[in-house]
């Protein structure tokens, strides 16, 4: 399908410019948008994408019209992630998801993914995916834990915009051929495999409290829930995402 690229100096954030495009960009065809830098990206939960001064795949990419069920977005989140993680490892084979969608390699932050889904009932009439990807740069000033691919790999790397048009091909590539949406088992199968720290004994702590107590994750619901096998009375509880985050080591 036809992909029109809208490419920026600034933007507030990629995203925000992608909600502005719908009902302007033709409904037939997708609409990626880039920028070299954005003032205001967003993570997921409002929390703030933060950019670097160069280096970095700042991205958004607009459907066309869909008419995919509500129960879907879970599974549209992992098939995404999953796609994204494949062009990262082309680089970094040993780079993971850390759930529910940011990327990492050795544990340390290098990208995120932020889908939003604009709704006509209980169908996503329109799907915008938001791509942050530290490629040559590490957020200055520093942020805890970040990291940059080209720290993580021997590799020439793309350039930005050559990176961004390897993750429109493979999104577009993905989310124009048969959705696995229906028995999502190996789907889910598939992203619990690309988890850091699945099925791995680790320390968390429910968001802006100091407590920290032990668990493994080992499951995921179709509304979006972690199950985590807490250590002290081994039954699994769930968690909605941002109430719990692991602790660092």
């Amino acid at each position: 399908m036809e992909v029109n690229y809208l490419v920026f100096n600034t933007l507030d954030s990629t995203n925000a410019e992608a909600r502005r495009r719908i009902g302007l960009e033709t409904a037939g065809h997708w609409t990626a948008i880039t920028t070299d830098f954005q003032t205001n990206g967003k993570g997921q939960q409002g929390t703030r994408w933060q950019n670097v001064s160069e280096g970095g795949v700042y991205l958004s990419l607009l459907s066309p019209e869909i008419s995919w069920e509500k129960g879907s977005m879970v599974p549209l989140q992992q098939w995404i992630a999953l796609t994204v993680l494949r062009i990262l490892q082309r680089f970094v084979p040993d780079a993971q998801i850390k759930w529910p969608n940011d990327l990492v390699v050795e544990g340390k932050k290098v990208g995120g993914i932020l889908v939003e889904a604009q709704w006509r009932g209980r169908r996503m009439h329109r799907v915008i995916i938001g791509i942050g990807l530290n490629t040559q740069t590490v957020p200055n000033p520093p942020v805890p834990f970040a990291s940059a691919v080209v720290l993580h790999t021997q590799q020439a790397i793309p350039t930005v915009s050559e990176w961004s048009r390897l993750l429109v091909k493979a999104l577009v590539g993905a989310l124009d051929s048969p959705l696995p949406f229906g028995d999502n088992s190996a789907l889910t199968e598939e992203f619990h495999q690309a988890l850091w720290r699945w099925n791995t004994l680790s320390p968390f702590q429910r968001v802006n409290t100091d407590k920290v107590w032990w668990g493994t994750p080992e499951a995921t619901s179709r509304d979006g829930k972690i199950g985590i096998r807490l250590a002290e009375t081994q039954t699994l509880a769930w968690f909605d995402l941002k109430e719990v985050e692991w602790v660092r080591q």
